[in-house]
């Protein structure tokens, strides 16, 4: 996509990406934030196992009650974690003016990113990117915790993705 925009853009980009995040993508961004970036999957980690280890003990004290109850919390507790997670990230979603549905524009220049939401303009040196990941169906561009760039992998061409790449601190997740 080269040069076709008759807006407060320069004509000297290199890219220029069109792209709308729905909330099926905003929600697998946040769990990958929230897990990957964040690290959250560790608490969860930790208290399934020590239900497990707590069901290892209660089947050597032969105690049915506590061990039905211990497997009961193990099957029962990632799945209301999970609920609980959506939820909260679709209230997230539906308040984000920024993001529901709207088309953004994101040019990509020699130096910098410039990304255009509404009446937003963010303009991002590559060098204060911390990381760029790429995922089976996305690319999330890090700036910080409270700005990042969601695309979506089949509106960019192979050179797009190879810019990206040259240009940022870049992980590839084969999630």
């Amino acid at each position: 996509m080269k040069k076709k925009s008759k807006n407060i853009h320069d004509m000297n980009y290199l890219y220029k990406v069109k792209t709308s995040i729905e909330e099926k993508d905003f929600i697998k961004y946040q769990k990958f934030f929230i897990n990957i970036i964040n690290k959250g999957i560790i608490g969860e980690v930790i208290i399934i196992f020590l239900a497990i280890l707590v069901l290892l003990f209660e089947i050597y004290r032969k105690n049915i009650v506590l061990i039905i109850i211990s497997v009961l919390f193990i099957i029962i507790y990632p799945i209301m974690l999970d609920l609980s997670l959506k939820k909260q990230i679709k209230r997230m979603y539906k308040n984000n003016f920024r993001v529901n549905n709207k088309e953004v524009d994101i040019y990509f220049y020699k130096d910098y990113i410039d990304s255009q939401f509404g009446f937003f303009n963010n303009k991002i040196k590559y060098e204060d990117i911390k990381y760029t990941y790429e995922l089976n169906k996305y690319i999330y561009i890090f700036v910080d915790n409270n700005l990042s760039l969601i695309l979506k992998k089949n509106n960019l061409k192979k050179e797009v993705i190879d810019f990206i790449k040259e240009k940022t601190k870049y992980k590839r997740f084969y999630l």
